[in-house]
Formats: structure tokens, sequence, C-alpha cells
């Protein structure tokens, strides 16, 4: 008998952190998955995820999540899907493909998406005739090295693993790291601030969420009940950084950063999870603060500044510091398809950053120190 596709279930969630584990993607506890799909405010009754299963032993051999975003433009309510944790195990032939076409096919909103495919979902993606979002920047992230010793002792590290297939590694655990914390006013470029508490709701980052949301573009809902939602995540080992800008008229623009890493063996990494400005402030706003998440990360002793994902409004912002970064340039790591607006128009209006992904979740942490 073949194999049935169901939405997920809350009885589900222990077998899909079993799934992970059987692919060593980083592990989601039964309380986490609760939060994704059971707590996020734009979910609401819509499946927040499919799985794969057996329908003689009941076993669930595939999954892929979805996670319901809300979306403005010019103050209008949009929402999108965006897929995550794609894991078909090695008996359950074309699952991946059935799984991410169940989505796309079942996607009510202006779009179904991803900004985060590893090579093979990226094929499976392809083949369901999605497309890059940007054919120039789908493909890239960029790097900025902030601590050069720990960097080139990581990549010793990585080619014996290789040699070993990974068996040592995976025999005795995950590595633990250490950085320095950072002061709570740490700040090195002018009208830049840190956030001290970004849980706590600010009337400066609510209006500055008020005011790109009215923007005729369009852009992740980014108001205080969406934001405290997505940094409460159970499964968070050190807490989000934050830095906004502002010149005296309000807050301008954002940046989010978290400490991750890219495997169990890889050293900590400060990656940038949203990166987001009033549009005429782009140029201004956007090196001012990757300049301070650079310094903030030399300053943990962080072995890089990762941007993950980019759209090529912020490429021609960052372009004198992306002189200075490394880019990496491989598989298209993000597509979308378009459902109620063309391709073409989401090309032109939609302002998107990791945050409208699932960075701000599915990336590996290090565990506690």
């Amino acid at each position: 008998m073949s194999q049935t596709i169901r939405r997920v279930e809350e009885t589900d969630y222990a077998a899909l952190t079993r799934l992970q584990d059987a692919v060593w993607f980083p592990l989601r506890s039964e309380n986490s998955w609760h939060w994704l799909i059971n707590q996020n405010p734009d979910q609401g009754d819509y499946p927040g995820g499919y799985v794969y299963q057996s329908p003689d032993t009941g076993e669930i051999l595939g999954f892929i999540g979805v996670t319901r975003l809300g979306f403005k433009r010019a103050g209008e309510d949009l929402f999108a899907n965006t897929g995550h944790t794609m894991i078909a195990l090695p008996d359950a032939t074309g699952a991946g493909f059935r799984l991410a076409a169940t989505m796309i096919r079942k996607t009510e909103g202006f779009a179904a998406f991803t900004l985060n495919n590893n090579a093979m979902a990226a094929r499976v993606h392809s083949a369901l005739r999605a497309k890059p979002i940007h054919e120039t920047t789908s493909n890239q992230s960029a790097s900025w090295i902030t601590n050069r010793m720990q960097f080139y002792r990581a990549g010793i590290g990585r080619r014996i693993h290789s040699a070993t297939k990974y068996k040592l590694a995976r025999l005795t655990g995950e590595r633990m790291n250490k950085w320095r914390d950072l002061p709570e006013d740490f700040s090195t470029q002018p009208n830049v601030q840190r956030v001290k508490d970004p849980m706590k709701k600010d009337d400066a980052r609510e209006e500055f969420a008020h005011r790109l949301a009215a923007e005729d573009f369009i852009t992740v809902r980014r108001d205080h009940t969406r934001l405290s939602w997505r940094l409460s995540d159970p499964e968070l080992k050190a807490p989000h950084l934050m830095w906004s800008f502002d010149r005296g008229n309000g807050v301008e623009g954002w940046l989010i950063a978290m400490i991750t890493k890219e495997s169990e063996i890889s050293a900590p990494a400060l990656t940038i999870v949203d990166l987001i400005s009033l549009s005429a402030s782009t140029n201004d706003v956007l090196p001012s603060l990757v300049r301070t998440a650079i310094d903030a990360a030399r300053a943990m002793r962080m072995t890089r500044l990762n941007l993950p994902h980019f759209s090529p409004e912020t490429e021609r912002a960052l372009n004198p510091l992306l002189e200075s970064a490394r880019i990496r340039t491989s598989h298209m790591h993000s597509y979308v398809k378009a459902i109620d607006l063309s391709h073409d128009e989401l090309e032109k209006s939609w302002r998107h950053t990791p945050w409208d992904g699932d960075y701000f979740f599915a990336l590996r942490q290090p565990p506690i120190r």
C-alpha cells in the first residue's frame, strides 16, 4: 500500500524530532514545535505542515513544515506560506516532491516560498516550477571574517572530519564553545543604539513597524505581537541581539542577529536574521547597522558575521561593505511560487529579508555554555 500525506498533528511532534535527528538537522523539542505551529499569531487553523506516513506501520517517513506569515503592503493585509524542514527518509522515495507539491497546491495567499533550501530541496522546488525570487541574489550569501585564527582552525577541523566522514564528530557530540558578552549599550556607529530588551514593547519600534507596513511594498509584519512571538522560541540557547537606527526623528530601521553554528563541529558565528529600514533610508541605515554588527561579532570573538539571504536592494545599499565580504555562490537557496500575485510583481515590490523565511527558527544554535 502506498504512503499517504496528511496534515501534521500535535501527536506527531515527537516523531518530527526523530526525523530531524536521523538527518542531523538541528533538533526541535515537542514544546518548541508547539510554539512554532500552535502559537504563531498568523497560523490560525491553517496546517502547520504535512507528514508522509506509511499506512501499514504508521511510521512517519517524511515531513514539510508550513509557517503562515502575515505581510503588509500600503496597510493592506496579505498572507503567504514559507516551507521549512523538508525531510524524507531513504525509504520514502518521492516524498520530498509530493510534500512540496502539497504545500504549494494548498497555499492560500500571494505565494508559497522557501528562503533556506539545501541543494536537494532546491532541485525539488525547481522541478515544481517555482522560480528563484531574484536570479542575481538567490544563490548568494555573504560573510565577514571577524576572528581569523578561529576561522582557519575551524577550516582545518572541517577537513579532518570530512576525511572521517564525520563519524568522530557524531560520536563525540556537540562541540562546546564560548564567546564574550557585549555591553548593554554596545554600538560603534552614529545613530545606532543597541536594544537592551527586544521582547519589551517599545512605542518607537512599534511606530517604525507601522510606518514600514504603510509603504507601497510587501513587507512581513513586524509589530510587537509578531516580534515577541518570534523571539520567544523555547529552543533558544542565547537571546537575540538587536540594534535600531534613530537620528532623533524616530526609528528608521533595525538589525536582529542570533548566535548560530553551521554544523555540530563548527565554531559559533553571529548571523543576521533581519535587516530592514524605511525605503527612503536604506542607503544610510543598512550600512551603519551592518558595520555595528561586524564590530559586535569581532568583540564577541565570533568567527564571522553572516548575512545568509539578501535582496538586490540590500546588495546595492551594502555595496562598499560587500567588497570586503566573502560572497558564497551556490545553488538557488530561495524559491517562490507566485499565486495571487505575478512573479514580476513580487520581484518589484517584495522587500524580503531572512526574517521572511525560516531563518529565525531553523538555524543551528550552540549548546548552552
